[in-house]
């Protein structure tokens, strides 16, 4: 035909507003392996979770960070989710955005080692609570999502060195990924075809026949209202496709008068960009989430692996507490179900599971808030030794009396918050120590008074002693057991960072 009549094609009146653009499944993964390597909580697990969700299972951006954690399904091993209109996000049209997406394409071992991490995370933080957002507190924050997206993009700019990628590209990517699949499309050095071609069918369609129902499968999978959106503004192989059904190979080509080819054009060059990670070592909170984690079952590799803390940390931290708990009289209590990772270590399990939901949540909340206050963890001797059968911290030496405080200070608690309690003729010079730190001591003959515990060093008794015992009050760190766990993590943790663990 010398002189078609282009009107006849649907779509062709029109000019398509739209942006186009494709990236490799190579320049997906080294944008994802290195947001997931930066250990940064403003976008590096995050953001990788971001890309993946946009490029693994077709998110939009406001999709993906107001998927809840009830919106996220397991079928056997491989995971699907839910897109639905929830009180974080509007979808862009209800009828149609509203859907199922399973996973088409299969998971490298670190995109399904940061799924665990981040479903670990959320149970650790918010225990039972299912309607958690998956990113936390960033979907709720304008400018942290803001700021999370643009560190996505820049890493996406960096890998492919086009200065005009978007992370809305994933979509078109996966898009064209599936397409290629579903309609057995080759594209040398593209879009490989391969054994998931059967796969993406199968998971979409029930089977691996060609069926009309291809396209608006796709266009399902994509949430689009119409199949035009997906045919006019995504598939950007259609004429891969027509090449390929004619008979001509990837490589043969056939020049049109009037169009620009951008195979006549310089590639764009990628980034080889370095960060400087700055080493940083784990809060009180990660320690008290991975507790929780034992609390709720887990194994200590487990729950260590899933929150990114050294097992080494971890070791200290549980063996730590177990030997405190080992000293502790427990009541019993019909509420305790002891997990079974926790049968070697009874006492631990039996003070950790004394522990409920709303205390885990008040307690880490308010550990992540005093480490954005004082990211410096205090400073001092072990706190171990001086925690007795009662639960009192007993006191005796300068050093015991300046870590105490330095301790005290970082937890945010007061002198009227703690009871000082000292032994009948305690020492004049013990007294004055202690009054130097700023611990004031409770007058003595109170009937309310309870008897200090019995501390020896090695055979010896230490005869004069002060002793700490935390009050009830409206604090986050309620009760004694709380105190106790928050010094042992604190002691552990500080004396780790200064190389002395």
């Amino acid at each position: 035909m010398e002189d078609p009549d282009w009107t006849e094609i649907p779509g062709a009146q029109k000019i398509v507003n739209a942006s186009p653009g494709y990236f490799t499944e190579a320049e997906y993964l080294r944008a994802f392996h290195h947001l997931y390597g930066v250990q940064d909580k403003d976008y590096g697990a995050l953001g990788a979770l971001l890309l993946m969700l946009a490029y693994r299972f077709a998110l939009r951006g406001g999709e993906a960070f107001g998927l809840l954690r009830s919106e996220w399904f397991w079928e056997g091993a491989l995971p699907y989710l839910r897109v639905r209109h929830n009180r974080l996000k509007n979808l862009k049209t209800e009828r149609t955005s509203s859907r199922l997406v399973p996973l088409v394409a299969s998971l490298t071992a670190n995109e399904t080692k940061l799924i665990e991490e981040r479903l670990a995370q959320l149970e650790a933080h918010v225990g039972s609570d299912i309607d958690a957002p998956i990113f936390g507190d960033v979907a709720t924050d304008r400018a942290a999502k803001a700021n999370l997206r643009s560190r996505v993009i820049a890493t996406l700019r960096g890998v492919t060195g086009n200065p005009y990628i978007t992370l809305h590209h994933a979509r078109h990517s996966i898009a064209n990924l599936i397409a290629a699949r579903l309609f057995s499309i080759e594209a040398a050095g593209r879009i490989p075809a391969n054994s998931e071609n059967f796969a993406a069918a199968e998971t979409l369609l029930g089977g691996a026949r060609v069926t009309r129902r291809m396209l608006p499968a796709l266009e399902r999978y994509l949430g689009h209202g119409q199949s035009g959106t997906t045919q006019m503004y995504y598939l950007h192989l259609l004429d891969l496709w027509s090449s390929q059904l004619v008979g001509l190979s990837p490589g043969e080509s056939h020049k049109i008068p009037g169009v620009n080819y951008l195979d006549n054009y310089l590639p764009y060059c990628p980034v080889n960009f370095y960060e400087k990670l700055a080493t940083t070592h784990p809060s009180p909170a990660l320690a008290l989430m991975y507790l929780r984690l034992r609390a709720r079952g887990y194994e200590c590799v487990t729950a260590a692996d899933r929150l990114r803390l050294g097992s080494a940390i971890a070791n200290k931290i549980d063996s730590a507490l177990n030997r405190v708990a080992n000293r502790f009289r427990f009541s019993m209590s019909l509420r305790a179900q002891l997990p079974d990772s926790l049968s070697g270590m009874p006492a631990l399990a039996t003070l950790l599971t004394r522990i409920p939901e709303s205390g885990w949540n008040d307690l880490i909340a308010y550990a992540e808030k005093r480490f954005a206050e004082s990211p410096s963890l205090p400073g001092g001797a072990p706190i171990e030794n001086l925690i007795t059968t009662s639960r009192q911290v007993v006191m005796w030496e300068a050093e015991h009396f300046a870590t105490l405080r330095s301790h005290l200070a970082w937890w945010g608690l007061r002198n009227d918050q703690l009871r000082v309690l000292a032994t009948r003729k305690c020492y004049s010079d013990i007294l004055s120590v202690a009054s130097e730190y700023g611990f004031e001591l409770e007058p003595l003959g109170q009937s309310s008074s309870p008897q200090i515990d019995l501390v020896r060093v090695g055979i010896y008794k230490v005869e004069q002693r002060l002793a700490l015992v935390l009050k009830e009050s409206e604090h986050a760190i309620r009760h004694s057991a709380e105190f106790c766990i928050c010094l042992i993590v604190g002691s552990v943790l500080s004396l780790e960072a200064a190389g002395c663990g």
